[in-house]
């Protein structure tokens, strides 16, 4: 049996408070990097980000046919 490890950190971005309405929440995106990404910012960094989400829903399928 083979083994592979692998740092990763979870890591969570906030929306600017400036940017929030008043009496808002701010949003809150959770990533997990890997590698060289590892400990490249520490809290309270500022970084300007673009990203295309993709969700996929997962469904156990399983449940989907019919009972005899």
């Amino acid at each position: 049996m083979f083994k592979r490890f692998a740092d990763k950190q979870i890591v969570r971005l906030q929306e600017i408070p400036d940017d929030i309405p008043e009496g808002g929440t701010p949003h809150t995106v959770i990533l997990l990097m890997h590698d060289k990404l590892i400990d490249a910012g520490k809290p309270g960094d500022r970084v300007e980000t673009y990203v295309d989400f993709l969700h996929i829903k997962k469904t156990d399928k399983s449940r989907m046919q019919a009972e005899d």
